[in-house]
């Protein structure tokens, strides 16, 4: 007895929830579809000041204000390439990754080929207790005939 009236409950409920879910489906059906952005198209110069200004982040600030920095200057910076600079943490992150990193690495790379060099280690430990080493090399440069120190990775 008791297991028949739990089956009807449990039958009623089904219907209540199909006859729920089909409304849902109907007032879906009447929505629009998703507008997607146009892609815009970006010219050399603007790629060409997002690298410097990727190059002179790594340099001079943290990754985290970039996201301000390129604010202020798209918008202080009207009629001009910087008008259209679309710069943030993560576009700035993989531009020093994936475009000025290599870029370096090759002419580093031509730099050293057939000279001598020195490479040093060093292991330091941050406050939460994890390893790092910095790996370094010195070499007498040909391009600026003098000795030269570069950093070459930091695990």
């Amino acid at each position: 007895m008791l297991r028949k009236l739990f089956n009807q409950e449990f039958q009623t409920l089904q219907v209540t929830r199909k006859q729920k879910n089909i409304k849902n489906i109907r007032s879906v059906e009447g929505t629009r579809p998703l507008v997607t952005a146009k892609r815009r198209r970006i010219d050399d110069d603007l790629k060409k000041a997002e690298i410097q200004f990727t190059v002179t982040s790594a340099c001079h600030f943290s990754v985290s204000a970039v996201d301000h920095v390129g604010e202020v200057t798209a918008s202080n910076f009207k009629a001009s390439v910087l008008e259209n600079i679309m710069l943030h943490r993560t576009k700035c992150s993989k531009t020093k990754t994936e475009v000025v990193s290599p870029a370096i690495q090759e002419d580093l790379k031509l730099d050293l080929d057939g000279q001598k060099y020195c490479v040093f280690l060093d292991e330091s430990t941050d406050v939460m207790s994890s390893k790092n080493l910095c790996i370094a090399v010195s070499f007498f440069g040909q391009k600026n005939n003098g000795l030269k120190i570069a950093y070459l990775s930091y695990l």
